[in-house]
């Protein structure tokens, strides 16, 4: 009775190519040792971090299962008829050759022994691990590798060459050429040997650069003969250890995956109007959807908008093909593709009110909302799944709970301009024209943090500076996004300085600006929020600014920017450095606060005093006051 212990599964062995590593030598107390001489094994035989060597199989991650079976020996190790060593082991091993490196035993016992373990579909490659040191292993139905080897994944991905991928040994050996025909089946199919140059099986890569192995081409010697038979490549690993495999080889290897892992295209749609196609790695294709035979999208995206696109419709039938994207295929390449049509089968539900609470009556339904501005409650976090349009307006998703204190508020744009909200682990929500999400002491901006990747970073910083100059406070997201619209509508720095100067006269209570106040207190309050100089503007400066101001040779917006820039230029001065420090702390938690979690207090007048509480506390040095203050942990929100 086999002992199976799983070491990998990414799906139902149905449609995943099932690695089987199988014991040979160890006796029962040993079946820790191989347990970990399988994992290690398993590790190099599929790791990215041996891609050099196993690739195709680390490109392929997803596509494979991987189990162990023991099946304890009586004695450890393995027949070396050479050096007169017999052991008793359960598959009858033995190490052939004056080294040993011809390494085999009871193959239809290894068959038999697997297909009585597992089900039919779940052993598609079969290798035994034999427990020796020496050197050795063999191909055939199934690959045998030495375990104690340093090279045995090596081999083993040699030998799975011959007895999964159909692939030739391509080193010359006279001797062993007797008794392999250039007639047998195996090397006319070959995908990377041939005996007539009329006849290149590897024909579409001819010409390729195939990285260390260099060109493809036709070198004449393989299959165990000197002339007569050309090669891809100059070396493969079916001619020695230690290199790649070279691309028609690759290539073979793909082939024989899809054709073990049959049916593996499937379509998921979490929340209505989006879908998604489930395969083993949706990062290896492309997809092509199509909406009642006409072509929408073609791309690399795994996720399909087709409400954005036009595409939900009660009865219509949505389509996706796949296409191997991974480049490793280039012949019959549309033998790997695979179709699969879903049935829309809800309509678009209309909603009229401009106050509208969302019950469960509205899970997995597509709710799209009239021109005007609508508020949108959500009190109950079981109403999920639900796509919710907007429409044109200013629109309001509002939770009745705060932000602080909830899991994780996961955010992510598609393509589309479709927002997903959710937790770290899936969305729940998708958003279409909803501008805010709005919780009981803070409100989220979608837009703003991919629209901040849109303008000039000193461009950004600018903005968040005059809010430092004008308010002396960090930055709503809102009122931010605004003024990023703004610059890139047309609006100039200069222009918009001057519009956050009758800005913060218009909220003077709270700013200390006011239109009748002198130059002088001008001044001084600009030093005062700019340069963190608590006391103001020292004579000489306060004189020759208030002159600037009183002859008209600045506006109180140039004279703003003028003043934030000057702070930049005592950086490092063994003085006055801490005044641009200040401000670059200032612009880190605007840049925070804002940008990345694109918060909003949820009133003008709190954002302005709140925003005030939170710079003050910012120093020269440290910033952590003001983002406890703030009192939102670092991953509350991810934009992602």
């Amino acid at each position: 009775m086999a002992d199976i212990t799983p070491l990998l599964n990414t799906g139902d062995s149905a449609h995943r190519v099932d690695i089987v590593i199988v014991a040979e030598g160890y006796t029962q107390a040993e079946r820790d040792k191989f347990l970990a001489d399988a994992k290690t094994f398993l590790d190099n035989f599929l790791g990215t971090q041996n891609a050099r060597l196993n690739a195709p199989f680390s490109n392929y991650q997803g596509f494979f299962n991987a189990t162990a079976l023991f099946f304890a020996s009586n004695q450890s190790g393995t027949d070396q008829p050479n050096n007169n060593i017999s052991v008793d082991t359960y598959f009858n091993a033995s190490q052939h050759g004056s080294d040993g490196r011809l390494l085999y035993g009871d193959s239809d016992k290894v068959e038999l022994a697997v297909a009585q373990a597992l089900a039919s579909n779940a052993h598609e490659l079969t290798i035994v691990l034999v427990n020796t040191p020496l050197y050795g292993g063999a191909g055939g139905s199934i690959a045998w590798a030495s375990a104690g080897s340093s090279a045995a994944s090596e081999l083993a991905l040699h030998e799975t060459g011959h007895s999964f991928a159909d692939l030739q040994d391509e080193y010359v050996d006279a001797e062993v050429a007797k008794s392999f025909s250039l007639s047998s089946l195996s090397f006319k199919n070959s995908p990377h040997v041939t005996d007539s140059l009329s006849r290149i099986p590897w024909s579409d890569w001819m010409g390729y650069v195939d990285g260390e192995l260099g060109i493809v081409g036709t070198y004449e010697g393989g299959y165990y003969r000197a002339t007569g038979v050309w090669r891809a490549t100059k070396n493969s690993k079916m001619l020695s250890l230690g290199v790649p495999f070279n691309a028609p080889e690759k290539e073979a290897f793909a082939h024989k995956y899809y054709e073990a892992i049959g049916d593996y295209l499937s379509v998921s749609s979490r929340i209505p109007g989006l879908y998604t196609p489930v395969t083993p790695n949706n990062s290896l294709f492309s997809y092509s959807w199509k909406y009642n035979g006409q072509t929408l999208a073609s791309n690399g995206a795994s996720m399909f908008d087709a409400y954005a696109n036009a595409a939900y419709a009660k009865g219509a039938g949505l389509s996706v093909t796949t296409l191997d994207n991974s480049g490793i295929i280039r012949k019959n390449i549309f033998a790997t593709q695979q179709t699969e049509t879903v049935i829309v089968s809800q309509p678009v539900k209309q909603i009229a009110e401009l106050s509208y609470l969302l019950s469960s009556a509205d899970q997995n339904q597509v709710l799209q909302f009239g021109s005007a501005n609508n508020l949108i409650e959500l009190r109950d976090f079981n109403t999920s799944f639900v796509y919710l349009d907007g429409g044109e307006g200013n629109d309001v998703l509002k939770f009745n709970s705060n932000l602080f204190g909830q899991k994780n508020l996961t955010i992510s744009k598609l393509s589309s301009g479709t927002f997903l909200l959710g937790d770290q682990n899936a969305p729940n929500w998708a958003l279409r024209n909803v501008e805010n999400v709005q919780f009981q002491d803070y409100t989220v901006n979608l837009a703003i943090h991919s629209n901040a990747t849109t303008i000039d970073k000193a461009n950004l910083a600018t903005l968040e500076e005059l809010y430092v100059a004008f308010f002396n406070r960090i930055p709503d997201a809102d009122g931010l996004n605004y003024w990023i619209n703004q610059l890139k509508a047309g609006s100039t720095i200069n222009s918009i300085s001057e519009s956050f100067y009758q800005g913060a006269i218009f909220y003077g209570a709270q700013t200390g600006y006011s239109v009748n106040m002198s130059s002088e207190d001008f001044v001084n309050l600009l030093y005062r929020n700019a340069l963190g100089r608590k006391d103001g503007a020292d004579t000489e400066g306060l004189n020759y600014w208030s002159a600037q101001l009183n002859n008209h040779t600045q506006t109180q917006g140039s004279l703003a920017r003028t003043i934030l820039g000057t702070a930049h230029n005592y950086k490092g001065d063994a003085t006055w450095g801490w005044v641009a420090d200040l401000l670059d702390n200032k612009i880190k938690v605007a840049n925070t606060f804002a940008v990345d979690w694109g918060l909003n207090y949820l009133t003008p007048e709190t954002s302005i005093t709140n925003g005030m509480a939170v710079a003050k506390l910012v120093t020269a040095t440290d910033i952590s006051a003001a983002l406890s203050l703030i009192g939102i942990p670092q991953d509350q929100v991810l934009f992602v």
